[in-house]
């Protein structure tokens, strides 16, 4: 009994609205707001439905992209009376449709010969730039710092940034994902942005200032945000884009499941501690990464050439060695470090 129930809610839910017989629809036209897009834009689809007898009564506009099954659904509208007409409007995400397709708006009554209307629309194939990675993503601070960070690293070619942005709601619509604006400058290869939640707490835990900041906490520059942008405790995803809203690069981290961009399970992290990339490797998994302690020392490789070299253990021999290498040296350069970090 309750299996033929929830068979019976699946069907009304999926079916579309059919008004009663005495009640006549007719849609006059549907059209978008430009009839060749670009893939990844939003776009404005509108149609008019015209009241042409009957009493008034509740109605649902459907829109579909080239065949009228639920896969197809684009949007609907629904409405609980008409005098006239109604102009009913949607908005349709082009992402993943390149091509040339036929929109159809419908409206279901007992007269099927005006309850469709059709229009066509062309969505231009682009290509995403690959070029830039996340490099790191500090996502778990320890209690009151607030300087959360993320930074971006070039691998490939000098890249303008205009468009680009980050995300923590890569699975929604582009217009209502938050977003964190990428700076309008070019990226040369190998350089690399961090950008913070708090520039003053950032400075404090990393030693160096941060490239930019997305809340108004300090001097440095502020980067444009539309939402609340924060990264979650215990798991999350964070999402490079362009301005098409194609997923440039994608982290998932902690407790949480996400799959464009992203293969296997995520990135396991704790607090106080930063996710860093090895070098440009991009796999789209956790094999990518590694968990290093905030306020890590990261000290580049180099080279040298030497005549002698001596090897000692320490403390054991250290002096000996130590106080030899002192005495014959013509300059020397003496590093203090200071251990300042409260954890």
């Amino acid at each position: 009994m309750r299996g033929l129930v929830a068979l019976l809610m699946a069907l009304i839910f999926l079916m579309p609205y059919v008004a009663s017989g005495n009640f006549d629809l007719a849609l006059r036209w549907v059209k978008v707001e430009k009839d060749v897009v670009i893939e990844g834009e939003i776009v404005e689809v509108e149609a008019r439905v015209d009241n042409v007898g009957g009493v008034s009564q509740a109605f649902v506009v459907y829109f579909y992209l080239d065949y009228m099954d639920e896969e197809h659904l684009i949007g609907t509208k629904r409405y609980e009376s008409i005098n006239s007409y109604r102009l009913p409007k949607i908005e349709f995400d082009t992402k993943g449709h390149e091509g040339k397709h036929e929109i159809i708006a419908a409206v279901f009554d007992g007269n099927s010969s005006n309850n469709f209307a059709y229009c066509s629309i062309e969505i231009l194939k682009t290509k995403a730039r690959q070029n830039i990675l996340i490099e790191k993503v500090y996502y778990y601070a320890y209690p009151n710092k607030n300087n959360e960070f993320i930074s971006i690293k070039n691998c490939g070619g000098d890249i303008k940034l205009n468009g680009f942005y980050l995300t923590t709601h890569p699975w929604k619509r582009a217009n209502k994902q938050n977003k964190v604006y990428l700076p309008d400058i070019l990226l040369e290869n190998g350089e690399e942005l961090y950008i913070t939640q708090n520039g003053s707490s950032f400075l404090c835990e990393m030693g160096f200032n941060a490239s930019y900041e997305y809340y108004d906490c300090s001097p440095i520059p502020d980067l444009k945000r539309e939402g609340s942008f924060y990264l979650p405790n215990y798991g999350g995803v964070v999402a490079l884009k362009d301005s098409e809203n194609h997923t440039i690069d994608c982290v998932v981290y902690g407790n949480f499941s996400y799959n464009e961009g992203w293969k296997g399970n995520a990135i396991e992290g704790k607090e106080g501690y930063v996710l860093q990339r090895n070098g440009c490797n991009d796999t789209n998994t956790s094999n990518d990464w590694k968990l290093v302690k905030i306020g890590w020392s990261c000290f580049p490789p180099f080279h040298f050439k030497a005549s002698y070299v001596k090897a000692f253990c320490s403390p054991d021999c250290s002096y000996n060695v130590v106080s030899k290498a002192l005495e014959k040296a013509k300059n020397i350069s003496i590093n203090i470090y200071m251990f300042a970090h409260p954890y």
